[in-house]
């Protein structure tokens, strides 16, 4: 099986112009340089990284100006911007010079150069060098093919997030290549041990540090219980300003994912108008897709709503439907899962419900019940 694929031509170069975070320019050193020892002399790193720190506002702006230069195919202007960046230790410029090299673009193509450069960047945590590192392991591009490179430098770019170090991930494992399936198991496992962590934290009330762990795997992992965790945080004020618009925001990822914890909680605010203009027609479809995750509260949210429409709405009988089957579903669940009040109240909608049926509805309701309930047996 072909484990690596090679990306189209311009891929790379929409990578490397990605963000601001990437900008360009040239090396006029030799191979050698950069793979032997270029930075043996301490004096000579020394005072550059000393001329660099004392000035970062202008050396920003000259990062923007390499940026601009090498969109406008400036490449002679970028390199003389970038190259005392990069000798200094900027990994921005280093991961830039690494691509130009890797790319040809105004200097012949010199894969060991752009290895040199993407190795200093990625050992500083660069997620774009670390990508490109284990792409050129991969495709074997300035040094042998290496699979064990290539993921050693694509899980620590997948762990930042990295996009194109996902998608390839991704596509590895639906190739069913076993190295990518176990990589993928590892960093599931990183995420849980992480949101572990977060969740401690929030047990303990240290709410910044499991909202700042929250985020992380949120944004960066599309995790969905962080999500959730996420809103929930924002929805109660719990280690951020409370902002309800914040935590339907994060809902809706997480529910989109099918959380059924967020999918309820969604539910709920449009329910109720928070943080999002009031939509019970909305508010009953999130709490559905809940219900049909086998998510007790769903079911009660729904026999009770039901009921209550019923009584306004024109097509009252479908309603009456809706509320006497879902309350019949709740009635049959765990006893140790349902509350008192929610037991109560799903007796109290079939008593007043079942006497305005017809026999054949009572029997074409209790076969839909029976039906929902067996997708859930074991």
């Amino acid at each position: 099986m072909r484990w690596y694929f090679s990306f189209p031509v311009g891929f790379f170069q929409s990578q490397l112009v990605l963000g601001s975070l990437i900008v360009v320019g040239i090396l006029t050193a030799n191979i050698s340089a950069v793979q032997g020892n270029m930075y043996s002399n301490e004096k000579v790193t020394g005072f550059a990284v000393h001329e660099y720190k004392k000035d970062e506002v202008n050396n920003s702006k000259r990062l923007k100006e390499a940026l601009q230069a090498y969109t406008d195919k400036h490449y002679e202007t970028a390199r003389m911007l970038l190259e005392p960046l990069a000798i200094a230790g900027d990994f921005k410029a280093q991961t830039a010079l690494g691509g130009i090299y890797l790319l040809g673009q105004g200097v012949e193509k010199n894969y060991g150069i752009a290895l040199g450069w993407f190795r200093l960047a990625a050992d500083a945590g660069h997620d774009h060098a670390q990508y490109f590192l284990g792409k050129m392991h991969g495709d074997g591009l300035g040094v042998p093919k290496d699979e064990k490179a290539m993921f050693k430098w694509f899980k620590l770019a997948v762990k930042q997030g990295h996009p194109a170090a996902k998608l390839f991930l991704r596509k590895l494992i639906n190739e069913g290549h076993p190295q990518a399936i176990k990589l993928d198991a590892q960093l599931t496992q990183h995420v849980k041990d992480r949101y572990a962590k977060a969740e401690k934290a929030a047990h303990n009330k240290d709410y910044k540090t499991a909202v700042r762990i929250y985020r992380k795997l949120a944004v960066v992992y599309g995790y969905p219980k962080a999500q959730f965790s996420l809103g929930l945080s924002y929805r109660n004020g719990l280690g951020v300003p409370k902002n309800d618009k914040l935590a339907v925001d994060w809902y809706r990822k997480a529910a989109r994912q099918g959380n059924p914890n967020a999918q309820i909680n969604l539910g709920v605010m449009y329910s109720k108008g928070l943080g999002v203009n009031q939509n019970i027609n909305k508010a009953m479809n999130w709490w559905t897709k809940a219900a049909n995750n086998g998510y007790l509260m769903a079911h009660v949210k729904l026999a009770i709503f039901n009921f209550l429409i019923m009584g306004k709405a024109e097509n009252k009988k479908h309603y009456m439907l809706e509320a006497y089957k879902w309350a019949s579903i709740v009635q049959k669940a765990d006893r140790k899962k349902i509350s008192a009040h929610d037991d109560t109240s799903t007796k109290f909608i079939i008593d007043a419900i079942k006497n305005n049926m017809e026999p054949a509805e009572v029997a074409e309701t209790r076969r839909q019940v029976t039906s929902f309930l067996a997708k859930f047996e074991k």
